[in-house]
């Protein structure tokens, strides 16, 4: 049996608005995570590093900022996913996350911790993930619930840097099925206008997609592929398929609706099973829909942006 994370990366422009301070302030960099995929690495010590990510910060910008200023490294929530200095824990018992802000002038920044630094020391630096292989008696975090790092300043409200860790973030991997290409899938819905919209459960802009598989394996009888979801829904909507908008200055009232291969509302709370033939020398195309649903009366244009994480389980 095999497990694998995909991400979707739903949404388009339907408009830009900014917003001007003459304090000193930061705009905020927001990092979803893409889940990880870990092979079963027994010959690393306790302590050793599995694998790591690096993910590059260039579009922090700063307003009246030319000294330096005090910034806190916060866990936001649940406080006990700190397991040890610098370490938080992982939903795979044995394998901690470390999250570090290295500084375009070479600091470390670990969580949680406070710290100074000018606003240039934030332009171009550095978010280095590690996965880091522990005792097997550390516990897994808990699948429901995200964990979130955040840098904040006191001079301003929003986070400088605002991470969320998706609550089954790391998958161990055992057998030979991958995606074809990127594991982000970045699917971008056409621009409507807002007139399409007739008032709340009205749809527009409708998109196909796919995911690709590849499976090494010569299989000879027919498999399934059972999937189960992780996305942030929308509090406006009793339709438990639409995602909100996670731009901070996105479109108001419009969320992000996904649908299966016959254009059914997928439920994120249930699993959807999908038989395959295993045809076509392991090569597996699986179809899916992506629409802008309204939430709410008032609506506004703006970005949409939604993120939809699943695990694909074969079987």
């Amino acid at each position: 049996m095999s497990i694998i994370r995909i991400v979707l990366i739903l949404g388009c422009v339907m408009g830009i608005h900014q917003t001007a301070s003459a304090a000193c302030t930061l705009n905020t960099q927001k990092i979803i995570l893409s889940p990880e995929i870990v092979n079963d690495k027994q010959s690393i010590q306790s302590g050793g590093v599995i694998q790591t990510r690096t993910l590059s910060l260039q579009n922090i910008q700063s307003s009246g900022c030319n000294d330096s200023h005090p910034f806190s490294a916060q866990i936001i929530g649940d406080l006990s996913a700190m397991k040890q200095p610098g370490i938080i824990r992982s939903n795979v018992s044995g394998i901690g996350i470390k999250v570090t802000l290295e500084t375009s002038t070479g600091r470390k920044i670990q969580w949680p911790s406070d710290f100074k630094a000018t606003a240039d020391e934030f332009r171009n630096s550095k978010i280095n993930i590690e996965l880091i292989k522990l005792d097997n008696q550390l516990a897994a975090g808990p699948a429901a619930g995200a964990i979130n790092l955040q840098i904040r300043s006191a001079t301003q409200s929003l986070p400088v840097v605002d991470i969320i860790v998706p609550a089954k973030y790391i998958t161990m991997l055992n057998r030979s099925c991958t995606i074809k290409g990127n594991r982000t899938i970045n699917v971008k819905l056409p621009s409507v206008a807002l007139e399409q919209f007739s008032g709340p459960g009205s749809t527009a802009g409708r998109k196909p997609f796919t995911i690709d598989l590849f499976c090494k394996s010569d299989f000879t009888t027919p498999s399934q592929i059972i999937l189960s979801w992780s996305g942030i829904e929308n509090n406006h909507s009793s339709n438990s398929g639409v995602l909100q908008n996670i731009h901070p200055k996105g479109a108001v009232g419009i969320g992000i609706q996904v649908l299966d291969q016959q254009q059914r509302v997928i439920n994120l709370k249930n699993t959807t099973y999908i038989h395959l033939a295993h045809q076509n020398k392991g090569n597996h195309s699986i179809p899916f829909y992506a629409q802008y649903y309204q939430t709410t009366n008032k609506v506004s244009p703006g970005i949409v942006r939604s993120v939809l994480y699943f695990n694909a389980e074969y079987q």
